[in-house]
């Protein structure tokens, strides 16, 4: 039988969340928290131990990537095909994972550049050298591939080096790319409005089971409130000045 009225589901979700709340206390209590807290310590020793390692495979798996994407992209331009359609949906493939992997070396360079700010590294010169090699040529890979688009597009604009590239670069796109874009945006946003409760409740277990302190729960809320009062402040403006997207 489905159930139509909004507050009883809301009621039932409640229960849910406590009935699982309840379970995994009791599942915590029977294998013992003092057996997930050593797993957990153990796994953070080994990657702590081994992070020069760790950097150099992350950094070079993903300029691989980037590098073969983008020279895929570079000889599909230059090649003669009948399905000039066919041809543009291959390069702009090829264009969007190599862009989506500047943006991951990026992210996990910081993480992992995060852990080995630590006492126990002993090559944490050698860690350094790492991080900026990757930012240094993460950067100019995204700047290249820009270039590469904009070559194939002339109507795109924008330098990556600007700080208002962004607005630059949605500017020059496309309606069709811009709703697109706007729909991936809206999906992200729903996405992580979960992922950031999740991060508070892992927070909070974190907290009673591990003694893990209040950072994650403050860091989960507050990138969870930015994130809600900056989508409102643009959608209260682009409602006000009749933007039609």
């Amino acid at each position: 039988m489905k159930i139509k009225n909004s507050y009883v589901k809301i009621i039932m979700w409640m229960v849910l969340g406590g009935i699982v709340g309840a379970i995994g206390g009791l599942a915590g209590r029977t294998i013992g928290i003092g057996k997930f807290k050593e797993v957990f310590i153990n796994i953070f020793e080994l990657i702590a131990n081994n992070i020069i390692q760790i950097q150099i495979a992350v950094g070079t798996l993903s300029a691989l990537v980037i590098l073969v994407n983008y020279i895929s992209a570079k000889k599909l331009m230059v090649k003669d095909d009948n399905d000039v359609d066919e041809l543009s949906d291959k390069i702009e493939l090829k264009q969007t994972i190599a862009l989506t992997f500047c943006s991951i070396n990026y992210i996990l360079s910081f993480i992992l550049f995060g852990i080995a700010i630590d006492g126990r590294n002993q090559f944490i010169i050698a860690s350094v050298i790492v991080f900026v090699t990757v930012m240094v040529f993460s950067s100019f890979m995204e700047i290249s591939i820009v270039n590469q688009i904009k070559k194939g597009d002339p109507m795109k604009k924008g330098d990556p080096a600007e700080l208002d590239f962004q607005n630059q670069w949605i500017d020059s796109c496309d309606e069709a790319e811009k709703l697109i874009t706007y729909q991936a945006a809206y999906k992200t946003f729903n996405i992580m409005k979960y992922l950031l409760l999740a991060t508070m409740i892992i927070g909070m277990i974190a907290k009673a089971a591990l003694n893990a302190g209040n950072t994650i729960i403050v860091m989960g809320g507050v990138l969870w409130l930015v994130m809600v009062l900056a989508y409102s402040y643009y959608g209260c403006k682009l409602q006000k000045n009749k933007i039609n997207l």
